[in-house]
């Protein structure tokens, strides 16, 4: 298994629509879809997509939701544009 780093789980959930993004928060702050076994790192397409394995977020993530120890932070669905901006912008300029 990766080395994994202090990493932060959060599950930001907007309500009333319960449109749920996942986050993975250590020096930076990733996007990931469990569903699709996604993240937004850089190393993602090298150790995901061409090794077969999971990133070091995605191995936390499971972890936290199999063993419901992530942090649930709940927002408006009036926040979702902003809130989805604001966290692509960031993805973007920790990767480039």
């Amino acid at each position: 298994m990766t080395k994994q780093r202090n990493l932060t789980v959060k599950s930001h959930l907007f309500l009333p629509s319960r449109k749920k993004i996942w986050t993975v928060v250590g020096n930076n702050e990733y996007w990931l879809d469990v569903h699709l076994k996604y993240c937004s790192c850089r190393y993602f397409y090298y150790k995901s997509l061409m090794n077969a394995k999971m990133c070091s977020h995605l191995e936390k993530i499971t972890k936290a939701i199999e063993q419901n120890e992530y942090e649930e932070v709940e927002f408006s669905d009036q926040n979702y544009d902003m809130f989805v901006t604001s966290l692509l912008k960031d993805i973007l300029n920790s990767n480039f």
